[in-house]
């Protein structure tokens, strides 16, 4: 072979090594360098941000910042997780630049930084994208979120680019989980009570009969089974595991709280109520299967309060009354420390986060008037809703009293 061709085939093989170590490694080519470390949205005003949009290949979710809380657009204005909102509002805000390169058409396709919803356009070639917005609903930033960098490339980052730019960047936050469904947005933990603050629990028909009642005979003690059945043999870790439902209580989704109740069920559906030593009431109803959604069910929580001195005794349960009927001579304990089951006060906080309470106050010296105030508000947050949750959460609410009891051997087979 000719000197000269060797040469020129030398110089090919270059031409195409350096052109494939930048198609694998595109972050090498900097077209900005003095931009590097830079925040890339440092010119947001990121406090007039007052909606949020997500759009992707699949779906899509409004934010909107409201009165008091940020609600899901797309779930009837019900309040979102502000913890995970606060997560992705702090990576934008604080996401830096490490490269920059020209968004040509290939490069476009192979990040995955194409519009979403584009035409002719593969989905895994569709980027997800963010509009911030003001309160009026004006554009303050939009930015797409294509595909993290590869292992290979480097550790960490993720390639975005900004709608009105002709670069992609790499930055160093990462995006891999970045929902579009708005169901997971949603605040989805609506209660948590400890077992041990539940007092009493009990089981109601439709009409309002009682059903079973389990009750703790003080604060701290093993609930109990109230008058079983003569013969009948208690499942003690049956008992406890009824007064354990309420911690950390988080639904699916949420419901068009326009259902009718021949749908949802509710009206023909037993109740169980959950009554606190601080004088909360949760009644928790669980309806029908949900439309369209296989083996999750509507779900009702209404709050109410009772002072504990009116907690009904045990000798007089299994009576068949109504709540409305009981009457009582027995006084139970007093207000225990206000529980973690009290009306919402701030985003960062569940739904049920307690009143502080001084420390080595007498619990006797409690005035129920602002804890009743505090339920009958947490009342009007949890019973505006219908609720979606799965079916196992369903079973745990045992309506049966025969579940707590030891079940016969069956007879032996003398065949």
């Amino acid at each position: 072979m000719k000197s000269k061709t060797f040469i020129l085939l030398l110089a090919l093989c270059l031409v195409l090594a350096v052109a494939a170590y930048v198609v694998v490694h595109p972050d090498r080519t900097s077209e900005n360098p003095e931009r590097t470390g830079e925040a890339l949205l440092s010119e947001l005003p990121m406090g007039e941000v007052a909606q949020i949009a997500l759009t992707g290949p699949e779906a899509s979710v409004t934010l909107k910042k409201g009165e008091t809380v940020w609600t899901v657009e797309n779930r009837y204005g019900f309040p979102a997780d502000f913890s995970k909102l606060t997560d992705l509002a702090d990576k934008l805000r604080e996401m830096k630049i490490g490269r920059s390169f020209a968004a040509d058409e290939d490069t476009l396709s192979r990040l995955a930084l194409r519009p979403p919803a584009a035409e002719n356009v593969p989905a895994d070639q569709q980027a997800t994208q963010i509009v911030l917005a003001d309160a009026s609903g004006k554009p303050l930033a939009e930015v797409l979120v294509g595909k993290p960098r590869e292992a290979a490339a480097g550790s960490g980052g993720h390639y975005v680019k900004p709608a009105d730019a002709e670069t992609v960047y790499l930055v160093d936050k990462d995006f891999k989980i970045l929902d579009t469904d708005p169901s997971a947005w949603l605040r989805k933990e609506i209660l948590d009570v400890p077992p041990g603050d539940v007092a009493r629990v009990r089981a109601l028909t439709p009409q309002g009969e009682i059903m079973y009642t389990l009750k703790r005979p003080e604060k701290g003690a093993s609930p109990e089974f109230v008058n079983p059945p003569e013969g009948k043999q208690v499942i003690p870790s049956k008992v406890n595991s009824a007064f354990g439902v309420l911690s950390g209580f988080r639904i699916e989704d949420v419901a068009d709280p326009a259902i009718p109740a021949d749908k949802t069920g509710f009206d023909q559906a037993p109740t169980l109520e959950y009554q606190l030593f601080d004088g909360a009431v949760y009644r928790l109803i669980p309806g029908n299967e949900a439309e369209g959604s296989e083996n999750n069910f509507y779900f009702k929580v209404e709050a109410t309060y009772q002072a504990p001195s009116e907690i009904s005794a045990p000798a007089e349960e299994m009576t068949g009354e109504t709540p409305e009927s009981e009457s009582s001579t027995e006084t139970d304990p007093p207000a225990a420390e206000t529980a973690d089951d009290a009306a919402p006060n701030s985003q960062a906080e569940p739904a049920e986060a307690s009143a502080e309470k001084t420390a080595g106050e007498d619990d006797s010296t409690l005035d129920p008037d602002p804890r009743r105030a505090e339920v009958e508000k947490l009342n009007q947050e949890l019973s505006a809703w219908t609720y979606i949750v799965p079916g196992w959460k369903i079973d745990r609410f045992v309506t049966d009293p025969e579940a707590f009891f030891e079940q016969p051997e069956p007879p032996a087979d003398t065949d």
